[in-house]
């Protein structure tokens, strides 16, 4: 036994030896050995880290971990690593113990409940919150409606209000809730599409919460509903209200305590009891195209929580009359049960489905039973069924995302990204919107003079519009009247309806036709979706008259003798002479105003023009075109969202005011919302009440050779605008020359006297970049203020009290920048007047501040003016 021992021992010698000997061998043993280690040591700090998740309460952590150890996935540390590196914001909030025993007790009172009463969540507690190095007075508050916002022991959800002028990344109010809730970025996924189809969308991030300096993790920081969600979206400020019975508002008792907005309140609340009543269509209160389009995201997102009433909000824009959605939690996306999928135009497959509640709601069947909304539904889940849209989507916003998911590892490493149930959502909307089975039956009734007669049923969900009856291809048979049949599952099974179709002179009609008559139709709003079927041989009346919006009118064009039109070309003239309109003209989508050199339209008996297609006023030098009001009442002219560019030339716009009415008002005399325009030899002259002369708000926009004079407020204003202006004059206007906000401007030759506050004004994040300009006998030269940039070059500001001015006036956009080259400045008590922490550079030399707060000394304080309202 001995000697064996002894010769065992001298062979593994001998082998160790020779593997020594042996360098490429060697080199295979270290390595494996290193990735044993390596594995080894993954393993361990894996179940370490899973341990100390367990400790903080986190067991759904350690069970992931486990899982994912098992599979041998060890992304999850890779993913813990990137998120720690992910630049989150430290967000430090210290808040008083004792009320932080008050929100422990409002909260367990809350879990006993199984739900967080309004109650709750209106004590309200005074903290410290810390945010980048930067402290805020705050509030803080419980938020959410169910519990799931408060059954982890270590964190919940919570609300925080900024005091005092300040704000926190431009919100004044956010919630700060677990990430679970809002899905992590599920729901910045919905916002974005949102944004991308148009609409508003909430701002929201992802930070690291320390509370009384112990880590909380990451908590989902989302905006609240109020007017800094509603500049951010580069909206007019407008009241965001819930659909209820009875309309409910943001902050009612305020709104009711302002002047500016009790009667618009009162006016939107009327509107939405007379569509209540049935007095007023709906798609005169909602912005219809806006809702589908948002209605049709939730499909996507295949989770319809956020259409209950209680998450669904409404703004109400105050430009076009209407209101828009606001959409958020989505919840998570997931995998679904295909027997519980069915699109919002559907019928609900199962008892109990979200589906099947919205379908039971008041208020919301409203929406989905109007055929209007159920054609732009239509048209928009075409739209964002597509795979090259999702495609687009997320490679314009893959950094975005990159970096949101990597915020999300820090709190959630084992956190998949969804995108792929994007894609199988939109497989489903495809096939709903191209069934295998005919849409439609229809059965031959008579023929009667140069006249047939069909019933025709819907069979299915969606609704379908008849484009015509057809025999061979050959000869067509057009409906009468449009024909529009709802879904199936709206009417009784045995119902069916007789639509008639005209026999052209040119067709004699014989009933062996019958045999291959066939019916052709498409889906509702979708003529790329055509089918046809065979009728086999065998009344929709109209609504009240409607209510009355004063912004949202039917067209009345043809109501004025010297108004013509030409079907044909969609063309609507006023032709050249003198005519007076005594009341209100309204232009329908789809057309073309045109103006004919030489025409006098004189406006009088509050009259206003409200036009929904371009205008082109056709002036010449030696025929003007004159727009006047002899009663100084007129109010003025406004363009809502045409199709095409509009075109003035040669024209002149004499003492005209803006639209008011009761609760309800536009800020200028002339005005152009969402629809582009150039203006050339344009002259405004002598307004009398408004905020502005002319008001160009979302559009594209050209002006050249014209002239503003005797104005009362603010000459020219533009809103989240791109254009030019030159070669133009500025002479008495009572505030700004040229106001912009959210707008990239080119401005040159231009000249400016007598300007009561701003002759040059960027703010909200403009971006003004002007040469040649001069400003005379002025208030203030050049001014950018609120996170704008003005750059100015070859220009004279002579006789002003201020020259140059940069500071902040609201704390959401933050401070402003201004460049100057070759710019003289003359006679002026302030040459220059620069904020702190506001930028300025005089002939590429920095130039440092010497005003502590500007805003406290302009608007009529000392220099300026207040504004006109």
């Amino acid at each position: 036994m001995k000697i064996k021992q002894q010769n065992n021992g001298s062979n593994r010698s001998r082998e160790i030896l020779d593997l020594l000997k042996d360098k490429k061998s060697l080199r295979v043993w270290i390595l494996r050995l290193a990735g044993f280690a390596a594995v080894v040591a993954m393993f361990f700090a894996a179940l370490g880290y899973g341990a100390y998740l367990k400790k903080t309460g986190d067991t759904g952590y350690y069970k992931h971990a486990l899982l994912k150890i098992a599979d041998l996935d060890f992304s999850f540390i890779k993913n813990y690593t990137s998120g720690k590196f992910s630049g989150l914001d430290k967000v430090d909030i210290d808040i008083k113990f004792k009320h932080m025993l008050r929100l422990q007790y409002l909260r367990e009172q809350a879990r006993e409940n199984g739900m967080i009463t309004d109650a709750q969540k209106n004590e309200e507690f005074p903290a410290k919150l810390t945010i980048n190095g930067v402290t805020h007075d705050v509030k803080i508050a419980l938020t959410g409606m169910m519990t799931v916002h408060l059954e982890n022991d270590s964190k919940w959800s919570f609300e925080v209000k900024v005091k005092g002028g300040d704000t926190i990344k431009g919100m004044k109010r956010f919630g700060m809730l677990l990430p679970d809730t809002r899905g992590y970025v599920t729901d910045w996924l919905g916002m974005e599409l949102m944004k991308e189809r148009g609409m508003m969308g909430l701002r929201v991030d992802f930070v690291d919460v320390s509370i009384n300096g112990k880590p909380k993790g990451i908590f989902y920081m989302e905006e609240r509903f109020d007017k800094y969600l509603v500049e951010s979206n580069s909206l007019r400020e407008g009241i965001i209200f819930k659909l209820q019975e009875d309309l409910d508002p943001y902050k009612e008792s305020q709104l009711m305590e302002n002047p500016g907005t009790r009667d618009q309140l009162l006016m939107i609340k009327r509107m939405w009891q007379d569509v209540l009543a049935g007095n007023l269509e709906l798609g005169k209160f909602l912005d219809l195209k806006k809702v589908a389009q948002a209605f049709a995201i939730t499909d996507l997102m295949n989770n319809r929580h956020a259409l209950y009433r209680f998450n669904l909000r409404f703004y109400f824009n105050p430009i076009t009359g209407l209101a828009e959605p606001i959409v958020r939690e989505w919840g998570s996306l997931h995998k679904n049960d295909p027997n519980q999928w069915s699109l919002i135009l559907e019928q609900p497959r199962e008892v109990g489905t979200q589906r099947y509640k919205l379908e039971r709601d008041k208020v919301l069947k409203m929406i989905f039973d109007n055929l209007e909304f159920k054609r732009y539904y239509l048209q928009e889940a075409q739209v964002i069924s597509q795979p090259q849209f999702l495609d687009q989507f997320l490679a314009k916003n893959g950094d975005k995302l990159h970096k949101l998911v990597s915020k999300v590892y820090a709190d959630w490493p084992f956190y998949d990204l969804p995108t792929y149930f994007l894609y199988e959502n939109q497989k489903y909307i495809q096939s709903a919107l191209a069934p295998d089975k005919d849409h439609i039956i229809a059965y031959f009734d008579q023929q009667k003079d140069y006249e047939l007669n069909v019933q025709i049923r819907n069979t299915q969900d969606l609704p379908v519009e008849i484009k015509h009856l057809s025999w061979r291809d050959t000869f067509f048979f057009y409906p009468k009247e449009p024909i529009i049949l709802d879904a199936g599952h709206t009417v009784a099974r045995e119902d069916i309806q007789s639509f008639t179709f005209k026999i052209p002179p040119t067709i004699t009609w014989a009933d062996s036709l019958l045999e291959e008559l066939k019916i052709s139709y498409n889906l509702l709003g979708l003529d790329n979706t055509g089918e046809s079927v065979l009728v086999f041989p065998w009344t929709y009346e109209n609504r009240a008259a409607h209510a009355w919006n004063p912004i949202v009118r039917d067209a009345n064009h043809t109501s004025f003798d010297f108004v013509e039109e030409v079907p044909e070309t969609n063309v609507i003239s006023i032709p050249k002479g003198e005519w007076t309109l005594d009341r209100d003209l309204v232009i329908p989508a789809g057309r073309r105003l045109e103006v004919e050199a030489g025409a006098q339209i004189d406006m009088v008996n509050n009259a206003k023009v409200i036009c929904y297609s371009p205008v082109y006023f056709m002036g010449t030098e030696q025929d003007t075109i004159l727009v006047h009001s002899s009663d100084r009442t007129a109010q003025g002219w406004i363009i809502i969202r045409a199709d095409e560019r509009s075109s003035l030339e040669h024209t002149t716009f004499d003492h005209l005011n803006c639209s008011r009415e009761k609760g309800w008002g536009v800020s200028g005399a002339v005005v152009f919302y969402e629809s582009p325009v150039d203006f050339n030899y344009v002259a405004f002259i002598g307004n009398q009440i408004g905020d502005d002369f002319l008001n160009v708000v979302r559009a594209d926009f050209m002006m050249e050779n014209s002239l503003f004079k005797d104005i009362n407020a603010d000459a020219f204003d533009c809103d989240f605008c791109t254009g030019t202006v030159s070669n133009s004059s500025f002479i008495d206007v009572g505030n700004d020359g040229i106001d912009v906000s959210g707008t990239d401007i080119q401005i040159s030759h231009v000249f400016m006297n007598r300007i009561g506050d701003k002759g040059l004004s960027a703010g909200e994040g403009s971006d003004m970049t002007a040469q040649y300009v001069e400003i005379i006998n002025s208030e203030i030269g050049l001014t950018s203020k609120d996170r704008s940039r003005l750059v100015v070059s070859d220009s004279k500001v002579t006789n002003c009290r201020i020259g140059v001015t940069t500071f902040e006036k609201k704390s959401e956009f933050g401070p402003a920048f201004a460049k100057v080259n070759r710019v003289t400045i003359e006679g002026a008590e302030l040459p220059y007047l620069i904020e702190a922490n506001s930028g300025f550079v005089l002939d590429d030399v920095d130039f440092p501040p010497n005003y502590e707060d500007v805003k406290k000394i302009l608007y009529g304080a000392e220099y300026g003016k207040a504004s006109v309202r």
